[in-house]
């Protein structure tokens, strides 16, 4: 099995599991690997790019308040939530979710995605 399809088999499996509106692994640099999303019209490059960003600021912040290594930052809406992951020194995991969603299934999925992203050894 190519990487590729790995890592979209492990995407799609974090969006039936938890039913979240789509996820995508972006590199720390901003360039997009893979995206699953359920909308088709979402900008792959421009959400890496801005994942990148708000990951590398939000651990600007976390060292600012020295509260140790950033875990995930999460940014809410009215309609929903963006959660940032960090899997690696070099690779970021995105997922929009609704607002209704369990966050203990969020997590638990996220946790395991994280995990088979991890065994591939990226």
């Amino acid at each position: 099995m190519a990487i590729d399809t790995s890592y979209q088999a492990i995407l799609q499996k974090l969006i039936d599991q938890t039913k979240i509106y789509g996820a995508s692994l972006n590199t720390i640099d901003g360039l997009p690997v893979i995206s699953v999303f359920k909308n088709k019209d979402i900008e792959e490059a421009l959400v890496s790019a801005l994942s990148s960003t708000f990951i590398n600021h939000s651990e600007e912040v976390i060292n600012i308040f020295e509260f140790g290594k950033l875990s995930n930052a999460r940014v809410e809406g009215e309609d929903g939530q963006i959660y940032l992951y960090k899997i690696n020194p070099s690779l970021i995991l995105l997922v929009l979710a609704p607002k209704s969603i369990s966050q203990g299934i969020l997590h638990l999925g996220v946790k395991n995605s994280i995990r088979s992203f991890q065994k591939l050894e990226l």
